[in-house]
């Protein structure tokens, strides 16, 4: 019974934090009975000496469902994080693809600027030529004040032309400098770093046998990279296949993209033209890597053609793309030399390319080094 005395609010207001903390308590042990079967719970709930062992256990179970769904969690985590490292390998795959691709279109386009660029420079100096010829220096006495305001306005006019070809020449740096570059990368990119072989298979029309295969080592990347560059494009999209040697004249062997059994000139010609491998953008040279006897080099007029230097030519070359060496299979270049020509110039049969194929620094034996030897004592 309540105290008589206590005032009707105060009884109200105990009587509602009585209801409160009983409906806490209500719901502390519904929680509590969520891990528990209902005979389990009466059972506890009917003993009050063992509540504390009741609670114990509630705590365990409880502390078990938590570690299993942590468990899941690290799973699901796991799974995530393996397929964002494939999808990240495999943008990394595409974004190297799209790379070498952007790296080719603005070879192609360089190129188009280097060739226009020169094309303007040797315009250039024919004007110039031009102004000394129709401008020569005059003596005569009665002519002179006539030629002193002519040669003033050729001097001009001169100096102009000059001033250009000057800026040409340094854009044409520029732009071959970043041909370079990009060779470079592309090479690294394509083929790997270090040095790189190529081996050639001959098809004599004479039907002897003899030796058909020699090896070529291609200069530094970092001396040649342009020229480097182009011929193994020439050789991996299978372009020399079907070419053919067709001369032998002033100390050179003369190779053309002119098939050999028969088939059309002018489809061999534009397969270069479709790879955009035609020409070259510029004449690379470095006179590290010099036309000395057995290197191969590229023709001066910037086509695909290339040459195997029999002898020294490095004074009648020089300026010319010079970009491999033969480090092996001399018997088959010279079996080459000696091959019957028409005029002492022209083979009289061309003798094919059957195959010329890049191949592995592990293919390479210590016997190209003994060639090597033997070629610079000759």
């Amino acid at each position: 019974m309540l105290n008589s005395s206590e005032s009707r609010p105060t009884r109200l207001v105990r009587s509602q934090s009585n209801d409160i903390q009983q409906e806490s308590d209500t719901r502390f042990l519904y929680k509590r009975s969520q891990s528990y079967s209902p005979l389990t719970f009466k059972q506890a709930l009917s003993n009050h000496d063992d509540i504390e062992s009741f609670s114990l256990h509630a705590d365990t179970t409880s502390y078990a469902s938590l570690q299993s769904k942590r468990a899941s969690w690290i799973c699901l985590g796991v799974v995530l994080i393996a397929c964002l490292c494939g999808y990240a390998a495999r943008q990394t795959i595409q974004s190297t693809a799209a790379q070498v691709s952007t790296m080719e279109t603005s070879r192609q386009l360089l190129k188009e600027k280097v060739t226009s660029v020169a094309n303007d420079l040797v315009e250039l100096k024919k004007k110039i030529n031009s102004i000394h010829t129709n401008h020569p220096p005059q003596d005569h006495n009665q002519e002179k004040e006539e030629m002193k305001v002519s040669n003033i306005r050729a001097m001009h006019q001169m100096n102009k032309a000059q001033k250009r070809v000057d800026t040409a020449s340094k854009q044409a740096l520029l732009l071959r400098e970043r041909v370079q570059a990009l060779s470079l990368e592309g090479i690294s990119k394509k083929y790997g770093d270090g040095i790189h072989h190529v081996e050639f298979e001959l098809e004599f029309q004479d039907g002897l046998d003899g030796p058909t295969k020699f090896v070529i080592e291609l200069a530094p990347s970092e001396l040649m990279p342009h020229s480097v560059e182009t011929f193994l494009d020439m050789v991996s999209n299978q372009l020399v296949d079907g070419c053919s040697f067709i001369m032998n004249a002033l100390n050179l062997i003369k190779a053309a993209p002119l098939p050999y059994d028969g088939s059309s000139a002018k489809d061999k010609a534009q397969s270069f033209a479709d790879f955009g491998l035609d020409k070259l953008a510029f004449k690379e040279y470095s006179e590290s890597f010099p036309h000395e006897k057995y290197t191969m080099g590229f023709t001066a007029d910037g086509s695909p053609s290339f040459f195997i230097n029999v002898d020294d030519n490095t004074h009648s070359h020089e300026g010319d793309p010079c970009f491999a060496k033969v480090i092996q299979g001399f018997d088959a270049v010279k079996r080459l030399e000696l091959t019957p020509t028409r005029n002492g110039i022209w083979f009289t049969q061309r003798v094919g390319i059957k195959s010329a194929r890049i191949i592995e620094a592990n293919r390479m034996n210590d016997e190209p080094a003994k060639l090597r030897q033997k070629s610079r004592r000759a």
